[in-house]
């Protein structure tokens, strides 16, 4: 191996890159991104949120969730609203409409996850997972 393939980064993000890709392709009926789908499973869970909160639990920043919201709420997936005990924070509520898309692309992630863990035996999977787990964690 040379170059920049030696890598783990490269690695990491070339497989996040194809994988995504391969989201976003069948999420483009629904006109929906897999980054923005992530803002809809956070609300199903809990609905009300701040975009604060959603960018807490993403491990996202500010500007992200913002711009993310943003169309979102254009497509009429979720609506925002002021919070009462907080005039410069908005609530996040996934309206009918989002969960809905939600619930549909749903099914396609677990798909496109079944099609690619097939690929792998159990065992690699959950060794797979434990080694990103200590790749990924602080020190």
């Amino acid at each position: 191996m040379k170059g920049i393939e030696k890598y783990i980064s490269y690695l990491i993000n070339h497989s996040g890159t194809v994988l995504n890709s391969a989201v976003k392709k069948q999420f483009a009926p629904f006109n929906l991104a897999p980054e923005q789908s992530l803002i809809l499973a956070v609300l199903k869970r809990e609905n009300g949120l701040t975009q604060h909160e959603i960018g807490e639990r993403l491990k996202k920043d500010k500007a992200n969730i913002t711009r993310m919201a943003d169309n979102l709420e254009k497509k009429g997936f979720i609506q925002r609203v002021r919070d009462p005990n907080n005039r410069r924070a908005f609530n996040v509520f996934i309206t009918a409409q989002g969960e809905a898309t939600y619930d549909e692309v749903l099914v396609i992630y677990k798909k496109i996850n079944e099609e690619i863990c097939s690929r792998v035996t159990a065992e690699e999977l959950s060794e797979f997972k434990r080694i990103l787990g200590k790749l990924t964690s602080e020190k």
